[in-house]
C-alpha cells in the first residue's frame, strides 16, 4: 500500500514530465525538462530515467548529459497510452 501511495502522489509530476517532453520539438536534458514542466529537479531526475526504462522516452548522449524525447518505439506504447489518457482526463 505504501508504494501505491507513493506512485499516486507522483502521478501529476509524471504526467507533466511526459507532456512537457512530448510537446517539445527538441531533445531535452533533465534541467530543461524541469524548467519546461515546472517540476522540481529532484523529481525529474527520478522520473525521467524510469520513463526511459519503460520505453516511453528515447535517450541520446553521454551519461553526464543525456537528452530525452518521446519514443516512437512500440515497446513503450502501453505506458504512453496510459499517460496520454491520464493527461486528457486530468488536464494538468
Amino acid at each position: 500500500m505504501k508504494d501505491v501511495n507513493k506512485v499516486q502522489s507522483q502521478l501529476p509530476h509524471l504526467i507533466r514530465v511526459y507532456a512537457g517532453v512530448k510537446e517539445s520539438s527538441q531533445w531535452l536534458n533533465l534541467e530543461e525538462i524541469a524548467q519546461v514542466t515546472k517540476v522540481n529537479t529532484h523529481s525529474v531526475r527520478r522520473l525521467v530515467p524510469m520513463l526511459h526504462r519503460l520505453g516511453v522516452f528515447e535517450r541520446t548522449g553521454a551519461s553526464h548529459s543525456f537528452r530525452y524525447k518521446v519514443s516512437d518505439n512500440s515497446r513503450g506504447f502501453k505506458h504512453r497510452s496510459a499517460l496520454e489518457t491520464a493527461y486528457k482526463l486530468l488536464c494538468i
